[in-house]
């Protein structure tokens, strides 16, 4: 009898389980954590489809053909919601338009004015050069900070067309990469792009769909030409360091595999910061190192997305937070020494049937 009692039980408890989980993969239905988009040049020449077989060995991503661009496949990623995207191209494809149209696509798959995936772009004159792209990819690597002081942001990542950054632009890319234990180069060149999106967005949220005027390579053109276009489709004068941000906004690229796990050298930091997920809450805690420190601002890129993150608490007076279910930013947090600050979100994930189910099985919090 205490046998069937135990099956029965087991059954209770597997079909319970079962339901959580079919609830979870409904809301995660349709979704995908790596994408590979594949041009037609690519996928007709062997020894370039090599690199998208190796990238799916590595990754598990799903393929996305197209043709001559890849807005081609807007709609089919858009559904897919991916995290990361690679495109596969022929170098003499990569051309500005080709760079402004990755950032659209990626700031289009929702109702948010920020980028929703972080993507990379393997390229090279030949197969057998971008082939080291995605081989290097494939082992975890530190290097040291002095590469982003000497250059002009030439390796891993750049600018493609003219280079309209302005020095302030450039420190500020390099603001993102204070943080190189929690931060890839990839992350970094996304969080740099969200910086950048909330600022035009804040000034006017129409900003973030103006298609720029451009010459015949494909590049932006004077700054008049910008205040005349922003003057006619929204009614407004800019300054200049607006016609900076729109010059910016779809620009800057990261070649390469952006879940390449490569990252800066940790430097010294006044505070340390750790993420922990527990079942339905996220928590995001800053400590300071011993001496109070003062954080102007910290960007940081959520290690798995967060289903639709709330948050818990009212901030300190003074504070600025901006987050979405890819990343946040926290402003003007002021720590005392040895104090301890906890951001705590909560987020989806389950019903309320799968949360009893969840809490047996989680029983600890999990860093990432």
């Amino acid at each position: 009898m205490n046998r069937y009692v135990i099956n029965l039980v087991g059954l209770l408890f597997a079909v319970l389980l079962g339901c959580t989980f079919q609830v979870y993969a409904q809301k995660k239905k349709g979704t995908c954590e790596y994408a590979i988009l594949v041009s037609k040049a690519v996928r007709e020449d062997l020894a370039w489809k090599k690199l998208t077989e190796t990238l799916k060995m590595n990754h598990g991503g799903v393929e996305f053909d197209y043709n001559q661009y890849p807005g081609e496949v807007f709609d089919k990623l858009k559904q897919a919601q991916p995290r990361y995207v690679t495109v596969v191209e022929k170098a003499e494809k990569v051309t500005p338009l080709f760079v402004r149209m990755m950032h659209a696509m990626s700031r289009n798959m929702s109702d948010t004015p920020y980028e929703d995936f972080v993507w990379g772009i393997i390229t090279g004159e030949q197969a057998v050069d971008a082939m080291r792209m995605v081989t290097d990819a494939q082992t975890p690597k530190k290097v040291d900070m002095g590469w982003l002081e000497a250059c002009e942001l030439e390796k891993l990542s750049g600018y493609n067309g003219v280079n309209w950054s302005t020095g302030a632009w450039k420190d500020s890319w390099k603001e993102r990469m204070k943080t190189p234990a929690k931060h890839t180069v990839a992350e970094a060149v996304f969080l740099q792009q969200q910086c950048i999106l909330e600022r035009l967005a804040a000034w006017d949220p129409k900003s973030l769909g103006l298609v720029l005027p451009e010459n015949e390579e494909g590049c932006v053109v004077d700054d008049e030409a910008i205040r005349i276009l922003v003057k006619k489709e929204l009614g407004k004068e800019c300054t200049g360091e607006q016609i900076e941000l729109l010059k910016n906004r779809d620009v800057l690229v990261y070649y390469g595999d952006p879940k390449w796990n490569i990252r800066l050298k940790e430097v010294l930091s006044p505070f340390k910061m750790t993420c922990k997920k527990q079942r339905l809450l996220c928590t995001v805690t800053f400590e300071s190192n011993g001496k109070a420190c003062d954080i102007d601002e910290y960007i940081f890129f959520f290690p798995k997305r967060l289903e639709e993150p709330s948050l818990l608490a009212e901030l300190r007076e003074g504070e600025e937070l901006l987050f979405d279910d890819t990343f946040m930013i926290i402003r003007n947090v002021h720590l005392e020494a040895g104090e301890k600050y906890s951001i705590k979100f909560s987020v989806e994930g389950a019903d309320s049937m799968g949360i009893k189910v969840m809490k047996i099985l989680q029983s600890k919090s999990v860093e990432f």
